[in-house]
């Protein structure tokens, strides 16, 4: 025993639970303790310590779900806060607004996946590809331009017949470009 407080086994502290208005199997203790929501030293259960992680550790959202024929007693007092030298462990209310946003997000994802599957939203990646190629295609086009119209244009003594000949030659290369269509999807 410790000084002011009751200890024992798996079986003791499942039937100390029972006992005082919070039934437990032997099982759910086994389960509490591998799952680290309470602990041991050398097989030995300090009870008071004990009900306190159990509280303090479980989902709230599990909390006070009673099997069948059994009535669950609140406690009297809420209990108090104690340094604890485990590891650390959310407060219910951190808890409640962590499994919030898990929730929202979990939903944001699915959102966005349905908007995908729809043709909605594309990849940023694939549409920078894709621009990066349109772009790299305007700068052959235009580059090529001199290289077709200089021959042309050499011959020409009008301005006006040069005017034309680069504007057919601009108006080609770009009437090819709206022609191109990337592979975004």
């Amino acid at each position: 025993m410790t000084p002011g407080g009751l200890t024992g086994g798996l079986s003791a502290y499942a039937k100390y639970r029972t006992t005082n208005g919070k039934p437990t199997t032997k099982q759910a203790v086994a389960k509490a303790l591998k799952s680290g929501r309470i602990r041991a030293v050398a097989g030995i259960i300090d009870f008071a310590k004990a009900d306190k992680d159990w509280e303090r550790r479980t989902d709230p959202s599990r909390r006070g779900v009673p099997s069948a024929g059994i009535k669950l007693v609140p406690p009297a007092e809420p209990p108090e806060e104690i340094p604890d030298d485990g590891p650390p462990v959310a407060n219910i209310g951190d808890f409640q607004k962590s499994r919030a946003s898990r929730e929202y997000w979990e939903a944001e994802m699915a959102r966005l996946k349905v908007e995908r599957q729809q043709g909605d939203l594309v990849d940023r990646i694939k549409v920078e590809a894709a621009w990066c190629e349109l772009v790299s295609t305007v700068r052959n086009q235009m580059l090529l331009i001199p290289d077709k119209v200089a021959p042309k244009a050499a011959v020409l003594t009008d301005v006006l017949e040069c005017r034309a000949l680069i504007d057919r030659a601009v108006r080609e290369a770009l009437g090819a470009l709206s022609e191109h269509s990337p592979d975004i999807a």
